[in-house]
Order: structure tokens, then C-alpha cells, then sequence
């Protein structure tokens, strides 16, 4: 297995970048915001690798709420401390609390024209596009990773096909996952 070349630690983002960007993030998000997070975090500021990234994804969604608001927190957190993950949260939601106000107020005046129902369900349409690239660009991070693809696998096939419980399902793979990370971590992987 080839160790990754280092790569150049950015500069830990200010309470005010952090605000910034979540800001943007949510702004251009609007009905997806995880794979505008993950360009934001990883390709656009660096902050974390691909990998981190998926990590940081996989813990936001093992905690309770929203996962872009967790993983807001994680990162406002890890750079900031109490007052990064507060500036991080309050970026990521101010935007769209504005934009939810003021579209409530348009989608009542406009709800009954012809056309409406359609638009919407394109968008709709665009919004699953986005998160069908993220969930592509996350999985190729696995590629070198047989195990954890099977456990992707798995997973999808349990919950999403075989429409199985998530807490069953999480209470089998849960386990299983932390034990090919040891057994990785134990074999001095990455």
C-alpha cells in the first residue's frame, strides 16, 4: 500500500471565515448543502482531505440532528473551538432561514399557477443529481479499500433495497466497521 505524499496544513480558518463560508455554503446549497460543504471543505479551503472528509461525514451522521449542522460544528470545533462551531452553525443557517421566509411568502402568492408544481419537481430533480455526485466522489476514496466497499455495499443493499431497519442495520455494521479500522490502524494503514 502507498502512503500518501504529505500535504501543506492550511491555516486555521478565523471565527469570521468560518462564518463566511458556511454562509456561502448554505446560500448556494439551498435544498442540498453536504455536497456544496464537502467542494467547500475539501477542494475549495483544503481543510480536510477526502478521507477526512468522509470521516468527519460518517461521525455527523451517527450523531443525533442535522448532519451538515454536526459536521458544522466538528469543524468550527476543531478550528475554533466553542466560538468556531457557534460561527459555523449560525452561517450555516442564517441564509437559509432568510431565503425559507421569503419563499413562503412567494410560494403562497404563486402556488396555484400552472407551472409551479413542475418547476419544483425539477428542482427537486437537480437536488438528487447533487447528492448522487458527492455520494460518487466520497466513494471513490474507498476504491483501494475492498472491505470498506463492502460495507458500503452492504449497507445500501440492507437499508435501501432490502429496506431493512437502520437501527438493525447499524447495530451489525457499526461494529464491524470499527473492526477493520483497528485491524487497519493494527497493520499501520493510513
Amino acid at each position: 500500500m502507498t502512503v500518501p505524499p504529505e500535504r501543506p496544513v492550511p491555516e486555521p480558518p478565523s471565527v469570521a471565515t468560518l462564518f463566511t463560508s458556511f454562509f456561502g455554503v448554505s446560500a448556494m446549497g439551498f435544498g442540498g448543502v453536504i455536497p456544496w460543504a464537502r467542494w467547500m471543505v475539501v477542494e475549495r479551503k483544503g481543510w480536510l482531505t477526502p478521507h477526512e472528509f468522509n470521516e468527519v461525514m460518517t461521525l455527523s451522521q451517527m450523531l443525533p440532528g442535522g448532519n451538515i449542522v454536526n459536521m458544522a460544528v466538528i469543524l468550527g470545533h476543531r478550528y475554533q473551538g466553542l466560538p468556531g462551531a457557534l460561527a459555523s452553525v449560525f452561517g450555516l443557517v442564517a441564509a437559509p432561514f432568510g431565503i425559507v421566509i421569503v419563499m413562503a411568502m412567494v410560494y403562497d402568492r404563486i402556488r396555484d399557477f400552472e407551472g409551479v408544481g413542475a418547476t419544483l419537481e425539477a428542482v427537486s430533480a437537480a437536488a438528487v443529481g447533487l447528492i448522487v455526485a458527492m455520494a460518487l466522489k466520497m466513494l471513490s476514496t474507498l476504491k483501494e479499500e475492498p472491505a470498506a466497499l463492502a460495507i458500503a455495499a452492504i449497507s445500501f443493499t440492507g437499508i435501501g433495497l432490502l429496506r431493512l431497519p437502520l437501527i438493525s442495520t447499524l447495530f451489525v455494521l457499526g461494529p464491524l466497521s470499527v473492526a477493520f479500522a483497528w485491524y487497519r490502524i493494527a497493520k499501520g494503514a493510513p
